[in-house]
């Protein structure tokens, strides 16, 4: 009887541990997100500014024509 128990508790067992796994990767991805969030708020604005202009000209210099 003892070794029916813990043969039909192994399977939940296994289960839950994956789960807890699954849990603690999403958190431990989350955190890695907000730490690439902090990087990318922590530089300086002239450097964002200078970032996002040079983005904004590499996709829009194709299409823009002089007069």
């Amino acid at each position: 009887m003892f070794a029916t128990i813990i043969v039909l508790s192994l399977p939940s067992g296994i289960f839950s541990s994956v789960i807890l796994s699954q849990n603690v990767l999403m958190k431990n991805k989350r955190k890695e997100e907000k730490e690439r969030i902090k990087v990318r708020e922590s530089l300086p604005f002239p450097l964002q500014m200078m970032i996002g202009h040079a983005i904004f000209l590499t996709l829009y210099a194709p299409y823009r024509h002089f007069p």
